[in-house]
């Protein structure tokens, strides 16, 4: 499943959109194949890289590819049966964030102010916090 989560002109709100725009936050869980070769395509993304970052099990780390940061990350979690943790990856690039993983995890319910994940504007650093 691909969201598209962007950022409104109030500050603190988001939304969701059918389409992709420029700044958006697009979320990525359980992607079935179709799904993976349009990101591909799409956005310029490494296959290789994608899988990694489905695979429960992926080991921290940052890749730099073309253009594309590519991070990594474990965190814990108690919706996947017989797991406490599991990975995820966040994708960072001049146009916006992408996040994938084969569950949909806590931390991004914990993501309620956008403006702290994302930004369309060039000045600002993408980051996660939890507050």
């Amino acid at each position: 499943m691909i969201e598209y989560i962007k950022k409104t002109t109030k500050i603190g709100e988001s939304k969701k959109s059918k389409k992709y725009s420029r700044g958006s936050w697009i979320k990525v869980v359980d992607p079935t194949e179709k799904e993976i070769n349009f990101l591909v395509k799409e956005f310029g993304l490494e296959r290789d890289n994608l899988d990694d970052g489905l695979d429960l099990n992926e080991i921290p780390r940052i890749e730099e590819e073309k253009g594309n940061s590519y991070i990594f990350l474990r965190v814990p979690t108690s919706k996947i049966s017989g797991e406490s943790s599991s990975s995820f990856l966040v994708i960072s690039n001049k146009s916006n964030i992408i996040t994938i993983s084969k569950h949909d995890l806590e931390i991004f319910d914990k993501v309620k102010d956008l403006r702290r994940l994302f930004t369309n504007r060039k000045t600002n650093l993408h980051k996660i916090s939890d507050k």
